[in-house]
């Protein structure tokens, strides 16, 4: 007797399709009709087969099937047909390894590529106006380059206001940058004179430095100052008011800000023991030991004393003493029984006079003085006990 079988079911089915799985896993088998149970005599009619010789029918074979037709083999994901993983946080991702740390934030890049990209559009188009179209205005392409100079311009106004904008919540880490890049030191003074030299000679050793180095302090301050006098200048330029003097402090600008922006670059693209710095300014995180060369002194403040901190062996916790038993008996004048109450509870009633109260019998009674000496202790509980004299507790025994 053939029916159909849904392997993912594990179930026969009334038709040719599965309900849940449609056709996918459904296969036509063959299903064997139930054994039927041998009879068994009544009782009290003798049989030459007892109950433990009588065969077992098998019941799996009802509604298993055979070993051979039973089940499709359920198909194998392959590495291909598994979908990658992808993290949409908007966080930054954490390290590849230990031996990363962070370097930027996110707000920290989002700005610096903010002025970075369009300062560079700028740049760009204004070398090509200036040494291409200047001398032959009538060249083609020249409103094109004009008009993307202009826009870059306006994108250096937009695009730090929208960063700042979005990372207001961490305003106080582009603070302590601008700090960091005003704030100068002896150390950046001798790390400016013997850069030259340390770039010719290993046996120079450069001063220690924070966040930033002496060289980028200086690209910092001149970005600073020269993008919102490029700002103001371009405006005037494009809107033909006081344009030769703007056009002047524009033009001066550029020879000033050219050299260390190139430089700039180089350090960050081409000098090959720096320029592993720029995947900090990418994904934020940099080697942990080139960290601790270039910058000790910020890798000292911000990572060394975690390291310390993590790697030193805790102390062991104190098992803690027991306190002394800090509960205090009393004795009901009336029923004769004992009240166990707090020391605090007990120094609230003497000083507030206020009057305690027994709850066995109910009684109340003044607690005039506490009793702390052992032997009076003793000879009050003799009192209780034995009707001996009561001891005079007003002053030691």
């Amino acid at each position: 007797m053939r029916k159909h079988y849904c392997g993912a079911c594990d179930r026969y089915l009334p038709t040719e399709v599965c309900g849940v799985h449609g056709t996918k896993h459904t296969v036509l088998v063959e299903s064997r009709p139930p054994v039927a149970a041998p009879h068994q005599p009544a009782a009290g009619i003798s049989s030459g087969v007892t109950v433990a010789d009588m065969p077992v029918p098998d019941r799996r074979e009802e509604h298993v099937p055979p070993r051979s037709a039973a089940r499709p083999p359920k198909p194998v994901a392959t590495p291909a047909h598994k979908p990658a993983r992808v993290t949409l946080a908007r966080n930054t991702p954490g390290p590849l390894s230990e031996s990363e740390i962070l370097r930027f934030r996110k707000s920290e890049r989002r700005l610096h590529w903010a002025i970075a990209i369009p300062f560079m559009v700028c740049w760009v188009t204004a070398l090509i106006l200036v040494l291409i179209y200047n001398p032959a205005p009538t060249r083609p392409l020249r409103e094109l380059f004009s008009w993307v100079h202009r826009i870059s311009g306006v994108s250096l106004i937009v695009f730090p206001a929208l960063v700042m904008f979005r990372g207001r919540e961490e305003y106080r880490i582009h603070l302590y940058n601008i700090k960091c890049a005003w704030l100068w030191s002896l150390n950046d003074l001798k790390w400016l004179a013997l850069m030259g030299l340390a770039a010719v000679s290993k046996k120079i050793v450069l001063p220690d430095q924070g966040k930033f180095n002496a060289a980028e302090k200086v690209n910092f301050m001149s970005v600073m100052v020269a993008c919102p006098l490029f700002i103001i200048t371009g405006l005037l330029i494009w809107m033909q008011d006081m344009s030769w003097i703007a056009w002047l402090i524009h033009g001066s600008l550029a020879l000033l800000v050219s050299p260390t922006m190139l430089g700039h670059i180089y350090m960050a693209t081409l000098n090959p023991d720096t320029k592993v710095g720029l995947k900090g300014m990418i994904s934020g995180y940099v080697d942990r030991q080139w960290a601790r060369h270039h910058y000790p002194i910020w890798y000292k403040e911000n990572f060394e004393k975690k390291e310390i901190r993590q790697t030193s062996p805790r102390p062991a916790p104190r098992s803690p003493s027991l306190p002394p038993d800090h509960r205090v008996h009393i004795h009901c004048p009336s029923c004769k029984d004992v009240i166990p109450v707090s020391w605090s509870w007990l120094l609230q009633k003497i000083f507030s006079r206020k009057p305690v109260l027994c709850p066995s019998c109910g009684s109340t009674f003044a607690a005039i003085t506490a009793v702390t000496d052992q032997q009076q202790l003793e000879l009050i509980l003799q009192h209780f006990e034995s009707g001996s004299p009561l001891p005079d507790v007003s002053r030691p025994v």
